[in-house]
C-alpha cells in the first residue's frame, strides 16, 4: 500500500510501536539519519526523520519497511 493512502496516525503509531533499534535501523537503511542527529531526543529525531522522508519522497519505502516489521512482530 502506498504511504499517501495511509492514515498518518496509523503510520506514526506503527512506527513508534516498533522497538527502538528497529526504528533506528529503518531510518538508517533509508538514509534518513545523519551524524548531526546524534544526541537529539527521540521525539525530535523521529519528527526530523519523517520530515526528511517526506521531502525526499521516501514515505512509501518508509511505510513498507514499517509494515514489514509490524507484521513480523504482530502478525497483521
Amino acid at each position: 500500500m502506498s504511504a499517501e493512502y495511509v492514515d498518518s496516525r496509523k503510520f506514526v503509531y506503527r512506527f513508534l510501536s516498533l522497538p527502538h533499534h528497529v526504528r533506528v535501523g529503518i531510518a538508517q537503511m533509508l538514509g534518513l539519519l545523519t551524524y548531526d542527529d546524534e544526541g537529539l531526543q527521540d521525539q525530535e529525531l523521529f519528527k526530523l526523520m519523517f520530515r526528511r522522508a517526506q521531502d525526499r519522497g521516501l514515505l512509501g519505502p518508509l511505510w513498507d519497511a514499517v509494515s514489514l516489521h509490524w507484521e513480523d512482530l504482530h502478525g497483521d
